[in-house]
């Protein structure tokens, strides 16, 4: 949020958190996947996150649409 707000022009954020999908897709092209330990955040991170950012000022979305459940 700091350094988004030290910018000219701020823009929006579009969270993106992270999920294990394309863990299956890596097994199939015979590739490592480096990340199976990494946890996909639950739902009160992300609104703990979303609601860090907005109270910095910031638009915030989750995967492109409003996240409203504070």
């Amino acid at each position: 949020a700091h350094f988004l707000l030290g910018l000219k022009h701020t823009p929006p954020v579009d969270l993106l958190p992270y999920h294990r999908l394309g863990v299956d897709k890596y097994r199939r092209m015979g590739r490592q996947y480096h990340l199976w330990k990494v946890a996909s955040p639950d739902q009160n991170r992300v609104q703990g996150v979303v609601r860090i950012l907005r109270d910095a000022g910031l638009e915030v979305t989750v995967r492109g649409e409003a996240h409203d459940h504070d």
